[in-house]
């Protein structure tokens, strides 16, 4: 300590020299000198990029602004440009003891991507300091995060700061209300957020969009391919050239309700013919007493990848409307899916599971049976087209004789974006299933070895 300038340590302390951590140098970069490995040529721009460098789009706006709002497409670096500016703000613009806010759709989300993945925060910024157990990170200079996720609206209040890394907002099951309470908590200094997403037309989405201090910026999955497997690009980002779900998944396009599809996201402002985001149990609502309940199954042959066994869970009240509860939806095999249909079958404690026959005829039934043998089962035959047997089921909706218990993400993508072609959507099948035993079919005793009211207690 002899050697020390007290003067100089304090001066260091209390005005620390600018935190430019490698995420934020320039990229491209003339005077580069690292691993020439870690360089690559941009075949759109044409430009030189660096490896482990923000790119153009994923560096934080000069200037003010209220929103920094990150449309893109799948493995574009979503996560990673999240990460890089919340640490950047944490170390640079944070005095000790200064919380910020990070959330996810849910805190597994958080955890797994936002944190551990890849281009997550603890990956790339090892000597933050974590407790999952509070869902709390520290930085060495002892600024906090709090974890925070959609599925939970309450856990925003109490907050009280001016950064918030939001990630994927447009899968979140509870998006307006868990907004509007972080909304209540930005009120200190110069308060800004940077959001994440892959884009959905989701209302809150739009509202954000057309804030007068939101600044958009939208990126395709091919802007970091060279950063991706060869194989992922070919056999899943080419093949998406020129299809919908290509424009909002991998160009990040926001789309409007597809023409052609039964389902629409928004109520038709024309026709008044509600949306599935109209149709919701509200907030914090419980389900309402239900007297019949099934598990909608669409099983797949084998595991592999882009298959999937559907598995929805939906029931009936006294009044006729029916309630979509969960899509415990699997890629899996045999084995595996026929354990979550029952785990499901349990859980909601169903009456029924309703399992199209068509693909394995009595090989459906007996993988049921094989896990557990008195279990009541209604095998149905796929006749007709899928747009035909959806049809009635649609209908249901138009009347507001369904409602979705919070956020689907998943059944509910494939709703809107099926028009009649390509890969068979699973979910949608067994939702269909589902709703066509409880509100479209003549109630019959049986089926398959009787009722659940004969083998399992209520």
């Amino acid at each position: 300590m002899a050697n020390i300038d007290p003067w100089a340590f304090a001066a260091s302390y209390l005005d620390p020299p600018p935190y430019e951590p490698e995420w934020l140098r320039p990229n491209p970069d003339p005077n580069f000198k690292g691993e020439p490995s870690r360089l690559y040529v941009d075949t759109d721009s044409g430009l030189t990029f660096i490896r482990d460098r923000a790119r153009p789009k994923q560096r934080p706006p000069e200037g003010s602004f209220f929103i920094w709002c990150v449309l893109a497409g799948r493995g574009f670096g979503k996560s990673r440009t999240g990460a890089g500016w919340i640490d950047y703000v944490a170390r640079q613009k944070c005095v000790p003891g200064e919380q910020v806010l990070i959330a996810g759709r849910t805190p597994a989300d958080v955890r797994d991507y936002a944190l551990l993945g890849k281009g997550g925060l603890l990956t790339n910024y090892p000597d933050i300091q974590y407790e999952p157990s509070k869902r709390l990170l520290t930085w060495p200079n002892k600024v906090t995060a709090l974890i925070r996720s959609g599925a939970n609206p309450e856990e925003f209040r109490g907050f009280s700061g001016q950064y918030a890394w939001i990630e994927e907002l447009a899968a979140w099951q509870y998006p307006d209300e868990c907004w509007s309470n972080l909304m209540l908590g930005m009120r200190e200094k110069d308060p800004r957020i940077c959001i994440t997403t892959t884009p959905k037309p989701i209302p809150l989405l739009r509202m954000i969009m057309k804030l007068p201090n939101t600044i958009i910026i939208k990126g395709s999955s091919f802007e970091n391919a060279p950063n991706l497997a060869k194989s992922w690009v070919e056999n899943v980002l080419n093949p998406l050239k020129g299809t919908r779900k290509g424009r909002q998944e991998v160009y990040a396009e926001l789309l409007e309700d597809v023409e052609g599809a039964l389902w629409r996201l928004l109520t038709d402002p024309e026709t008044g013919i509600p949306g599935i985001d109209a149709l919701r149990t509200p907030y914090k609502s419980k389900l309402p007493t239900l007297v019949r309940t099934v598990v909608g199954v669409d099983p797949q042959g084998v595991k592999k990848d882009g298959s999937m066994t559907g598995i929805v869970v939906a029931g009936i009240d006294a009044n006729g409307r029916g309630y979509v509860i969960k899509d415990a939806s699997i890629n899996g095999t045999p084995g595996e899916w026929g354990k979550r249909v029952i785990k499901m079958y349990h859980r909601y404690q169903a009456d029924r599971i309703v399992v199209e026959k068509n693909y394995g005829g009595d090989m459906v039934e007996s993988t049921l049976r094989t896990i557990e043998k008195n279990i009541p089962i209604t095998l149905v035959n796929a006749s007709g087209g899928k747009i035909i047997r959806a049809e009635p089921v649609a209908a249901l909706y138009e009347q507001f004789k369904v409602l979705h218990h919070g956020i689907l993400t998943k059944l509910e993508d494939e709703m809107i974006f099926y028009e009649g072609d390509g890969n068979s959507p699973n979910r949608l099948d067994a939702l269909v299933w589902a709703l066509t035993d409880l509100m479209l079919k003549k109630r019959k005793r049986g089926g398959t070895w009787g009722t659940r009211s004969k083998f399992v207690k209520r």
